[in-house]
């Protein structure tokens, strides 16, 4: 995920994100179920400064207004997945990314996490 205030080039143009998603509307965008949610998504070209070869997908939760505070900006390197999937492993990436982040801040860690599982 990126910061929405991240330097997009769509069409070589560089412009935030979150002023980019200004000039979408709704009947731009496709609309995604990822579980119980319904995601709008708009997938552009022009990936941050050195990443050619990727996807930036722009989202709103279906039932939210589709401002810079609602925005999810995805990036994606992998241009054969769809928008559901991504959205999907997005979803499960995003669980480990906060436990990974509450893990550092309740223990104190060095940023190293040491995960076992049991039987």
């Amino acid at each position: 995920m990126l910061k929405t205030n991240r330097i997009l080039y769509p069409k070589g143009i560089a412009i935030q994100a979150k002023e980019f998603a200004r000039y979408i509307e709704p009947n731009d965008t496709c609309l995604v179920t990822v579980g119980k949610e319904r995601e709008r998504v708009y997938g552009c070209e022009g990936a941050p400064n050195g990443l050619d070869d990727a996807v930036v997908r722009l989202a709103w939760k279906a039932d939210e207004p589709m401002t810079p505070d609602h925005l999810h900006v995805i990036f994606d390197t992998d241009r054969e997945l769809g928008d559901e999937e991504i959205l999907r492993y997005y979803a499960q990436r995003w669980t480990i990314e906060c436990f990974f982040r509450q893990a550092k801040d309740q223990l104190k860690s060095d940023g190293t996490v040491f995960v076992t599982f049991g039987r």
